[in-house]
């Protein structure tokens, strides 16, 4: 967003080992497109099933 890096998101092998997204920028979609493209980068890798497991940790400010 304006040239600021919003979130992230990365694979491990064929699994989505993280997604991430800054705190001030959540809820606002970021983490489902990443990881839709991490889904459709996987499907692409030939993998046609796809598992999840979520696991949310949240940061808590000073």
């Amino acid at each position: 967003m304006n040239g600021e890096i919003a979130g992230y998101g990365y694979l491990e092998g064929n699994e989505i080992e993280s997604v991430s997204v800054r705190r001030d920028l959540q809820g606002k979609g970021i983490g489902k497109k990443i990881t839709k493209h991490l889904c459709n980068e996987l499907y692409n890798r030939g993998k046609k099933e796809i598992f999840r497991e979520v696991i949310c940790t949240v940061a808590r400010s000073h």
